[in-house]
């Protein structure tokens, strides 16, 4: 499955993936801090991931990938683990396109925040993330 994703502030620097929680429950949440949010999508399997990615490499000024939302099959895991070890089962972009994402992309993992309903955690890391502009941080 495709990553299904939104574009709300094409000058921001920040992308917020959902997993299976639903884009407009966590819109709602952010209220006006929507805004300062570039890309918000889903993802619900591995092979997602890639598509993902190729998406934020075409955003390359997204520097910033918040994971907030329900983990329903362990895609989150999956998606911090890529992030880190650089481990994906199926690779369907280039090792290159990957490694280049991987190495520009902070993460930041709220998905324990997500299952406690702290989306004041949600907008700190928003606020504190944003930075307008479009200054590519991959080529």
């Amino acid at each position: 499955m495709r990553f299904s994703y939104e574009v709300i502030n094409e000058d921001s620097n920040i992308a917020i993936v959902t997993l299976w929680s639903s884009i407009n429950q966590v819109k709602g949440l952010l209220g006006d801090s929507i805004n300062l949010v570039g890309i918000i999508g889903n993802l619900y399997t591995p092979v997602g991931i890639n598509y993902m990615v190729a998406t934020l490499s075409r955003f390359n000024w997204i520097d910033t990938l918040i994971v907030f939302g329900l983990d329903y099959n362990g895609v989150g895991d999956l998606l911090i683990r890529f992030f880190r070890d650089g481990a994906l089962d199926v690779l369907m972009v280039s090792k290159d396109v990957a490694d280049s994402v991987r190495s520009t992309v902070r993460v930041v993992d709220l998905r324990g925040a997500f299952r406690e309903r702290d989306v004041n955690a949600l907008i700190k890391v928003v606020h504190e993330s944003y930075r307008p502009g479009r200054r590519p941080v991959r080529h």
